[in-house]
């Protein structure tokens, strides 16, 4: 197992070095996360799999009387298998601008090691195998280490606050040890520090690079930060707040018997390559940032979450503009933005009068809402009014607007 602390004294290079400073600065869980660093393509083949099996159920005891046996019962362990995925992204500089702006190479790869840390930390969260790799999101679904929260935290009183850490407290003590460190959106890293505060809980320490770390006893706080969603063209944040207003809290226990990280043999976690304008006549030289990895839960109490933990009020925003083109069977209903977040989707309802908002923190009910077709096409009335709503993947609204079919 090696950390990136570990992997940066293997490199000679000091901008390998730098690179990788980078991503440990960029995130205490980088920091931390070991990483198994065994995987290598076999044969004639260029596969990055890792094998590895996930206890799932913990070998039971019982007391006998004499004469008698026990019932038998073992550990029950599931093999499992995860892909290396390969991610960052490369830039290129003009020679010219180079010369004008020596710290743009410097900015451009700092900028691409935080996208790249953004897209891993995205799928440790909500990483699907179909696509990428399980991320914890899954993999603790239907666990005994999944909580369900009964936290209001949209106001933090003494009293909402008990609730949350008797929360934690629980969560913590579902886990094979004491967790590495709480994983949360911001909204929810400002609600737990007011609330661990509250009651005398919060404590404070110092990362590796001498900053300082607030936790919950002794447990660091991290905020999971945002990604840029590429068909979004802005950033969300890695772990959501859906429409009513709640959102998840992670705990993680790092470790080859928990949850750590893989990459491949001797180190080779994160590589870059600066550009070259030295030895290079082109126009424009392209240097990149890339890491090879992926994550495996070894142990389903390796780590803990606490869902739909409410940190805001829920509210509907009205920002949706919706255009009705044509009417009857033929309307196209077009809405703007066009693109949702993973896991959104748009509804749409039909009435001659205008159509009430609905509710925040309600789900949307689907006899009165359809689903609105990739195409757009709607049966609209002319005169009648269209609603669209966004709501979230447990159909609560997060956005909508209303159109007119002339």
């Amino acid at each position: 197992m090696l950390t990136l602390n570990d992997v940066k004294k293997g490199k000679a290079d000091k901008v390998d070095q730098a690179i990788i400073d980078q991503f440990r600065r960029s995130s205490i869980l980088f920091d931390l996360m070991p990483f198994d660093d065994c995987v290598a393509p076999g044969g004639t083949g260029s596969t990055l799999t890792y094998g590895y099996m996930r206890k799932t159920t913990a070998s039971p005891a019982a007391l006998r009387n004499i004469g008698s046996d026990y019932t038998a019962g073992e550990a029950k362990r599931t093999q499992y298998t995860t892909n290396l995925k390969i991610m960052g992204g490369k830039f290129g500089l003009d020679r010219a601008l180079n010369i004008a702006n020596p710290q743009e190479v410097a900015f451009q790869a700092e900028e691409q090691v935080i996208a790249a840390k953004n897209l891993f930390l995205y799928n440790v969260v909500n990483g699907n195998a179909d696509t990428v790799f399980d991320g914890l999101s899954k993999a603790l679904t239907g666990t005994d280490t999944e909580i369900t929260s009964a936290a209001d935290l949209s106001t933090v009183s003494a009293t909402t606050a008990l609730v949350i850490i008797e929360e934690l407290n629980t969560a913590i003590m579902a886990c094979k040890r004491k967790p590495s460190v709480i994983l949360a959106n911001s909204k929810a890293i400002i609600k737990l520090k007011t609330a661990a505060a509250a009651l005398g809980y919060l404590t404070r320490s110092e990362d590796s690079f001498g900053r300082q770390v607030e936790g919950f006893d002794g447990i660091p706080f991290v905020d999971a930060g945002r990604y840029y969603n590429d068909l979004l063209g802005h950033d969300v944040d890695i772990i959501p707040t859906g429409g009513d207003g709640k959102t998840d809290i992670y705990l993680i226990c790092l470790a080859q018997d928990a949850f750590h990280g893989v990459s491949p043999a001797g180190g080779k976690v994160i590589n870059s390559k600066l550009p070259d304008f030295a030895n290079s006549s082109d126009a424009v030289v392209y240097g990149f940032v890339e890491m090879i990895a992926s994550v495996a839960l070894k142990d389903t109490r390796g780590a803990a979450v606490i869902r739909n933990v409410k940190v805001q009020t829920a509210t509907v925003a009205t920002t949706l503009t919706v255009t009705v083109t044509g009417n009857g069977a033929g309307a196209v209903v077009t809405v703007n933005p066009a693109t949702l977040p993973i896991g959104h989707k748009y509804y749409t309802a039909v009435n001659a009068s205008t159509i009430a908002v609905p509710s925040a923190g309600t789900a949307i009910n689907t006899s009165t809402y359809t689903a609105l077709p990739a195409n757009g096409v709607v049966n609209v009335t002319a005169n009648y009014y269209c609603r669209v709503v966004q709501a979230d993947a447990e159909l609560y609204p997060v956005n909508t607007g209303e159109g007119t079919a002339k």
